[in-house]
């Protein structure tokens, strides 16, 4: 478990880095958009 948490996780983009439509509308505006 050790050396597998050593393994670089997947994390979503940021919110500036998202498309628009790729956003759920829960989540706020980019500041781009906003």
């Amino acid at each position: 478990i050790a050396a597998r948490a050593r393994l670089p996780q997947p994390r979503p983009a940021p919110l500036y880095l998202r498309p628009a439509d790729a956003a759920p509308p829960t989540e706020a505006p980019p500041p781009l958009l906003a």
